[in-house]
């Protein structure tokens, strides 16, 4: 009758299978977070336990034997990750009320942190986990619930987190516009969001501005621009100049008469979006996260 063995463990497995990939001692110790020592102490465990030469020992390739193991290998442990993360995505008592949001870095300054409070007291039961950035994240793969994204205009339709299209929108501090009809913004800096991937190249927003206007802009190369809008907002709160951003960032300073607006609006070529895993996929707290998120944001905007 054979040994009955124990199946090897998965750290051991782990660090085989990241060895394979990076083929160097150093860069699986740093993605393990392990000493180099360390890693080579759990492959001579592994290559112990199979009784099998697993790695050459002086370029650190794959034997014969070890391809074919990580052949087997590697698929086992994928397998293993995704019923651990379906398993605590849908059983896990400690994650059945945390919601997490990615979401722009500029709507998230301008909008969502001034109304963060009112969120988690009329929510009390979530935690929100926030996560700022404007990079794509797919909603698929159980990592984010929900994520507010700004988007081309012409994108395919989504949950709008504005009651009409988004404007874009010229605003100052009351005591830095000029009366001259010529230019209300000379020896102004201008702030202008860098809407690159929205297909708006540098300063075109504002050359429509002044074309809409009627107004003769008289300064040149007193610009600045950002990629990150709420950033821009909050220069000009402080009076480093104006800016031409869109309305949904900067609706509450215009109400509260932190900051005025100048001229008429023009087209934005970018809206901002509420973006939802599939219905099957989603938990009762994202979806109350995602109402309220809509219902603030429509009952807000005008």
């Amino acid at each position: 009758m054979p040994v009955r063995r124990d199946l090897s463990p998965t750290h051991l497995l782990r660090a085989f299978s990241v060895l394979a990939r990076t083929r160097n001692f150093g860069r699986t110790a740093a993605e393990l977070g392990l000493t180099q020592s360390a890693v080579s102490q759990r492959i001579a465990a592994l290559e112990a336990r199979l009784d099998v030469r697993l790695f050459d020992r002086q370029s650190s390739a794959l034997t014969k034997a070890g391809e074919a193991y990580l052949e087997a290998v590697v698929p086992l442990l994928e397998q293993l990750a995704s019923a651990e993360e379906r398993l605590a995505s849908d059983w896990s008592r400690s994650r059945k009320n945390v919601v997490r949001l990615s979401i722009a870095p500029s709507y998230a300054r301008c909008w969502l942190m001034p109304r963060l409070s009112a969120l988690t007291m009329e929510l009390r039961e979530i935690s929100l986990y926030v996560h700022a950035t404007d990079a794509r994240v797919s909603l698929d793969d159980g990592e984010f619930d929900l994520a507010i994204r700004v988007q081309p205009a012409n994108a395919a339709a989504a949950d709008r987190m504005t009651r009409e299209e988004d404007v874009l929108v010229a605003v100052a501090p009351p005591t830095m516009v000029k009366s001259a009809q010529a230019d209300p913004f000379q020896d102004t800096v201008l702030f202008d969001d860098d809407c690159g991937l929205l297909g708006v190249a540098p300063g075109q927003s504002w050359q429509e501005w002044y074309s809409a206007t009627g107004y003769e802009r008289r300064q040149t190369g007193r610009m600045v621009q950002c990629s990150d809008a709420g950033l821009i907002v909050e220069a000009v709160r402080n009076g480093a100049g104006a800016a031409l951003v869109r309305r949904s960032l900067v609706q509450g300073d215009l109400e509260s008469g932190h900051l005025v607006q100048v001229g008429p609006s023009v087209a934005s070529a970018g809206q901002t979006v509420l973006l939802q895993r599939p219905k099957q996929k989603r938990s009762r707290a994202a979806t109350s996260v995602a109402r309220w998120l809509s219902e603030e944001a429509l009952s807000t905007s005008t």
